[in-house]
């Protein structure tokens, strides 16, 4: 099973759980947030911004969220280089 979450797969079972409980709060804000803006959209990379490489295996990518209701907020992903694929580090 791939993992998009670097590290992941090598967590205790404990950390597993902590994680999973921070993604379901984050998820839930998320919604939140999204459903008072008439519902996510997309998300881009922004192109006003360049993408930030720390090094070959690391990078952040500067985004813009666009909802339902036409907002657009910017945000940021930061991402790491695991076996040749780029995944999201959080």
């Amino acid at each position: 099973m791939a993992t998009l979450i670097e590290g992941f797969e090598k967590a205790s079972p404990e950390q597993v759980s902590g994680a999973k409980g921070k993604l379901s709060m984050m998820a839930e804000r998320a919604a939140q947030r999204s459903k008072e803006k008439g519902g996510f959209k997309s998300v881009r990379v922004d192109p006003k911004k360049k993408t930030i490489m720390k090094d070959e295996n690391s990078a952040t990518v500067f985004v813009e969220e666009v909802f339902g209701d036409g907002s657009v907020e910017p945000g940021e992903m930061r991402l790491v280089k695991e076996n040749g694929k780029w995944k999201v580090k959080l």
